[in-house]
């Protein structure tokens, strides 16, 4: 293996002294919609070798052949000294099979909109270690990567204070939406039942804990646990993948999922990715405290690493589930149950940020494909090098690939084989162990040793051997079984490895020839994602390129940077410190209110055909439960901006009432036309997303306002109008919604959420 260490720092110096900048100066609960309903006005709206090259990600530094435990802290002193005056750049790499955290200290004097020189803080990046019950092997480092698993425990042993506290504005109920019955059985789902109780559930384990990444894989290794397997769940993330590639995968999950509903564990499904967030935040957390100086005082931003692919909607999922683990771990801080700015950026371009903050090897103007492989999925990409600072990458037209064929993969056709093997050997099936659980145990020992060591590409790969207690010796060229031991040779591990290594090749081949059909010269392919440490990969990998030309019939490098397995968490952090230059903030997403609004058919044609609502107090008619919408899909939304709307409530002077009034906020994903009731076809897939309560009473109580007689000739009654501003204000990625009194006055009531998921990924 050939490796390529370069010196980077002549290269930074250049930086420092091209920007003026150095070290030691840098600048750098369910809601119903009840009583009144609001009334709104006008809107006011103001290399030449097939070896694979190692770089040498130094921000990622580890001491490999030593007794000595690799400490998250490097010995090198810290761009910030530990004083505690700190703000944390935290970022979270959740994938599909494992998930990594990355950070960086700062000084806290450092905004978070500061253009910060990226490439100097490259290695002060480090990365969570330390995972409860990581498997430890000789002198290897510790993993910076945790499996995305976990498995609950009976429901009789939860806390359910956090589920019941999980409100989500989405379940809100519109009234006249829904019949009485429809209404009375809202609440009820067919796969629940509380107080059911199975003989499988009576025969489970006493053990009241849940067990989360390392540890869900240290349980599998007792073949006689009796912990349900209906409870654990892995590759959840793919649930906020709506595409065909990963519908099985949804549907295996649905068994494990209802189980847990039915169980009263979770709500939504979505709630197990809140509930995993929420040990590695805690974990993250704890790590910070002891060994970076980390206190609750200090400033977090997070930055959330998504797939290219995922919709708006999926992102908001994943920070809504993002911003419950926040609260529910005490790690960092959320405003009015929204992340401040969360930035996020998609996967690719973290990592492809890190490789190249992290190396001299590809230049500015460079084309080079991006192969992200993962525990899951595989994803290939061809990128340009745009600008080198801050640095910014262009797709090239190339259309990204991607399919479910990542190391876990290799996983299931190690399960499938030993299945196979084992078929018949009934008698192994004795206090209380399974085949199944057998193969699990042995799953662990594949996963952390076999498939990482391994090289099926070598013609003198040795056969390896599994043990399992008990076996019997049977000759048969179908067992190959000797006693206690069964031989995997070459072959059987090359029908393991060879199909999933060939679907990463075909990708890598899709990509690499419509680059050369577009006159694209690729001149390397970087590997990334925990797969790219698989040795069978990068020698079958390199094995291609081998064959194979660019457009101007030079051969093709495989580059595999250290710390794979952390360059999109790493590089995430890395394109936070600066923002400059980032796609242009175009909405994908439509935003708007609930309301009430005056029946104007001659002026909506949204109105015309609807039979409108008498109101008895003041004698008007009104369309109830309209949506009017601020913020279009598809415009162009400044940093700062505010949208202001009058509104206006109707209360009955006769009776002792408070003057309660609520907001709900909507999002859609479509463009959006005003007006129009909430439950029509137009306003199909509108969401609620946020909702805030003001008490208007002081009005009353006060004198400020004064009961409004009918008018003559007007059935009415006599009653109060109280009248305010509500105002939606964009700051960043940030999007609050106030409600004044007087028009542009004291703020009486107020909402956030995060708007990140809106733009497109690395939008400032």
């Amino acid at each position: 293996m050939e490796i390529d260490n370069p010196d980077l720092e002549p290269f930074r110096r250049e930086w420092r002294e091209e920007l003026g900048l150095n070290r030691e100066g840098q600048q750098a609960s369910d809601h119903e919609i009840n009583g009144e309903s609001p009334f709104y006005g006008d809107i006011d709206t103001p290399g030449v070798s097939t070896s694979v090259a190692t770089e040498t990600l130094r921000g990622e530094s580890t001491i490999r052949g030593s007794s000595v435990d690799v400490e998250m802290i490097d010995a090198r002193t810290p761009l910030c000294e530990l004083t505690g005056n700190k703000r944390f750049i935290v970022a979270i790499d959740f994938g599909t099979t494992f998930s990594s955290v990355s950070f960086l200290a700062l000084p806290r004097d450092t905004g978070t909109n500061d253009e910060l020189n990226s490439h100097m803080y490259v290695d002060e990046i480090q990365s969570i270690i330390n995972y409860p019950d990581e498997p430890r092997s000789g002198f290897v480092p510790r993993r910076k990567e945790v499996p995305t698993e976990i498995w609950y425990p009976k429901k009789a042993y939860l806390d359910q204070t956090h589920l019941r506290a999980r409100h989500r504005p989405s379940d809100i109920i519109i009234g006249d939406d829904l019949d009485d019955d429809q209404a009375q059985n809202r609440d009820q789902d067919p796969d629940e039942d509380a107080d059911m109780e199975t003989d499988e559930d009576a025969d489970d384990e006493d053990n009241k804990d849940t067990f989360w990444g390392y540890e869900v894989h240290q349980q599998l290794r007792y073949p006689d646990t009796n912990r349900n397997q209906n409870r654990r769940m892995a590759r959840f993330k793919l649930l906020l993948d709506e595409g065909e590639r990963t519908e099985k995968i949804r549907m295996d999950l649905e068994p494990n999922l209802k189980e847990l509903k039915r169980k009263k564990i979770i709500k939504d499904k979505e709630d197990v990715i809140a509930d995993y967030l929420k040990y590695l935040f805690s974990h993250a957390r704890d790590e910070l405290m002891k060994r970076a100086d980390f206190s609750d005082a200090c400033p977090v931003e997070f930055v959330l690493c998504v797939p290219p692919i995922w919709t708006p909607k999926a992102s908001r999922i994943m920070q809504k589930n993002m911003e419950r683990a926040i609260c529910e771990s005490g790690f960092g801080s959320v405003q009015n149950n929204s992340v401040d700015n969360l930035f996020i950026v998609s996967e690719p371009e973290a990592a492809a940020a890190y490789m190249l903050a992290s190396t001299t090897t590809v230049s500015r103007n460079e084309t080079f494909v991006l192969i992200d492989a993962g525990g899951g999925t595989v994803d290939a990409i061809t990128y340009t090098v745009d600008k080198t600072y801050p640095l910014r990458l262009k797709a090239e037209g190339v259309e990204a690939g991607g399919y479910l064929c990542g190391s876990s993969y290799l996983n299931e056709a190690f399960q499938a084989h030993l299945h196979s093997r084992l078929q018949g050997e009934d008698y192994l099936e004795v206090n209380g162990l399974t085949i199944e659980s057998i193969i699990d145990v042995l799953l662990f020992d594949f996963e952390n040793v076999m498939k990482r060591s391994i090289d099926i590409v070598t013609s003198n790969m040795l056969p390896d051997i599994v043990f399992i207690q008990g076996l019997r010796a049977n000759p048969n060229p179908e067992k190959r079984f000797t006693k206690n031991r069964v031989k995997i040779a070459r072959t059987d591990l090359k029908e393991i490895f060879d199909p999933i290594l060939e679907k990463v090749a075909v990708l890598m081949r899709a990509q690499l020839k419509s680059a050369k059909e577009k006159g694209l010269n690729v001149k390397k392919v970087i590997l990334i994602g925990g797969f790219a440490d698989s040795p069978s990969l990068q020698s079958y990998l390199t094995r291609e390129l081998a064959v194979m030309r660019n457009y101007k019939e030079d051969r093709i490098n495989l580059i595999l940077p250290r710390a794979a397995e952390t360059a999109v968490s790493s590089g995430a952090v890395l394109r936070a410190l600066n923002k400059k230059d980032g796609p242009k903030r175009i909405s994908r997403s439509s935003y708007g209110f609930l309301c009430t609004e005056e029946h104007e058919p001659d002026v909506y044609p949204a109105h015309r055909g609807i039979r409108p609502f008498s109101e008895p107090l003041d004698g008007r008619k009104y369309l109830k439960y309209t949506i009017f919408w601020l913020i279009n899909k598809g415009e162009e939304i400044p940093t700062e901006r505010e949208y202001p709307i009058r509104v206006f409530y109707i209360f009955d002077a006769e009776e002792d009432t408070r003057f309660e009034c609520k907001e709900f906020l909507f999002v859609s994903d479509n463009k959006m036309e005003s007006h129009y009731r909430k439950n029509h076809e137009k306003n199909k897939g509108a969401t609620v997303v946020g909702v805030i309560e003001t008490d208007m009473t002081f009005l009353k109580e006060r004198n400020l306002i004064q009961p409004v007689d009918p008018e003559d000739g007007v059935r009415a009654r006599r009653h109060y109008k109280v009248e305010y501003e509500l105002v939606m204000i964009v700051n960043d990625r940030n999007l609050r919604w106030e409600a004044r009194y007087p028009a542009g006055g004291e703020v009486q009531g107020v909402g956030q959420i995060s708007i990140a998921a809106a733009f497109v990924p690395g939008t400032k």
